[in-house]
């Protein structure tokens, strides 16, 4: 597997936009004088939420040149297949790895995370979790770590 996006289903997708929109709720309420706040705060919450919405649609794993690129709703982590330790496939799946210090650090594999409100995603999800594991056990390039 090389240059895979390793992304949710559509309908988790959606329901990950719909999330990063909250904030934009009570900017309408800012936006119509109903708040002590300032009418700039209001403007600043639309544009957060428009922000987070669309980091919440791409939430994915991008595995491309022996590193994965895991993409979150505030930032993006590009890891080495080399530093990685394991694979966690829980609740809120995520990558155990090492920094070049010896640090561990664990990032959230969000975009994979289990809903039970949301069961027919677990499918989609485990899959794309065995293509992380199979590409991550490919590109580790130090065995036994």
């Amino acid at each position: 597997m090389t240059g895979s996006r390793l992304r949710p289903p559509l309908g988790a997708r959606l329901m990950n936009a719909v999330a990063g929109l909250l904030p934009g709720f009570p900017a309408l309420a800012v936006l119509a004088g109903e708040t002590p706040l300032p009418d700039w705060s209001g403007s600043v919450l639309v544009a957060a939420a428009a922000t987070l919405g669309l980091r919440g649609y791409r939430l994915r794993a991008d595995c491309e040149g022996g590193r994965v690129t895991v993409r979150g709703w505030f930032r993006n982590r590009t890891i080495p297949c080399a530093a990685i330790i394991r694979l966690d496939r829980g609740m809120l799946p995520g990558i155990t790895w090492q920094d070049t210090s010896g640090r561990e650090h664990h990032t959230a594999l969000r975009a994979f995370r289990r809903n039970p409100q949301w069961p027919s995603h677990d499918p989609h999800h485990e899959a794309n979790l065995r293509r992380l594991a199979r590409y991550i056990k490919a590109h580790r390039g130090r065995p036994g770590r």
